[in-house]
């Protein structure tokens, strides 16, 4: 009797627009009244382009600072979003119970931190071309900035998918950039990405973030090159979200 309650209360629940929209703005609701978490999210794209700003500042534009900007973009979005599910387990649990749908949930948390990501990518930006002339068409920096901000929003997602507590999310946000860093022809030289380590190097969000910015601040802009990091990069996000909403199907089960 109670799995035929529970089996017309999901049928009868609303369709995932409707939840995705409802759920959108009751999160964007609640983040906008958080204010510490608001502050947060502008001091923190200001510090990294005044940090960057002052250890650039004189400097022509360099593989390095490129690399650094494509990195931080991953870092804002991995860090806003990495306790969002968490610490709303009790909250989606109970939900549950009465028809909400993973996808749309997901889908609202993607939506509203796109959006914030996207004021996050323009202070980043802007705060960076105080102190730096920065080459390649500023719009088109900019977009390859903010799905940066996107991949790492969906890498986020995922880890706050897998974990238990917001303590194991934190601790695992430095385990999933590290190795954005450590694996990178900016950092490692070119006679060393072969084998594994080449490979690794394509598993990375930064790789395909700064295949585009790199071309984009050429001389002579390759633009296949600049739609393949995009489009790769946008790839990943989107399995990124799939291997969340995946994720938390699968705790479910045990």
């Amino acid at each position: 009797m109670a799995a035929s309650s529970k089996t017309v209360i999901k049928s009868a629940s609303p369709g995932f627009m409707h939840q995705a929209g409802v759920l959108s703005e009751r999160y964007l609701d609640v983040f906008l009244s958080d204010f510490p978490s608001l502050f947060l999210l502008v001091f923190q794209p200001l510090a990294v382009a005044i940090c960057t700003g002052l250890v650039w500042k004189g400097t022509s534009g360099s593989a390095t600072l490129y690399f650094v900007l494509v990195f931080s973009a991953v870092f804002f979005g991995c860090v806003n979003a990495c306790r969002e599910i968490v610490k709303e387990k009790v909250i989606f649990g109970r939900e549950r119970l009465v028809g909400l749908q993973i996808p749309a949930y997901i889908a609202s948390k993607f939506w509203v931190l796109g959006i914030l990501g996207l004021g996050q990518a323009l202070l980043f930006y802007l705060g960076v071309r105080y102190f730096l002339v920065l080459e390649g068409n500023p719009v088109l920096v900019l977009l390859t900035l903010y799905f940066s901000t996107l991949a790492g929003t969906a890498l986020g997602l995922c880890i706050s998918a897998f974990v238990s507590a917001d303590v194991m999310a934190m601790t695992l946000v430095p385990v999933a950039l590290i190795p954005q860093l450590l694996f990178s022809k900016v950092v490692m030289p070119n006679k060393s990405l072969t084998g594994a380590a080449a490979w690794l190097e394509k598993l990375t969000l930064v790789k395909w973030s700064y295949l585009s910015m790199e071309q984009l601040v050429a001389s002579s802009v390759q633009w296949g090159t600049v739609l393949q990091g995009w489009s790769i990069l946008l790839a990943m996000s989107a399995v990124l979200i799939l291997l969340s909403a995946m994720i938390l199907k699968m705790k479910e089960s045990f």
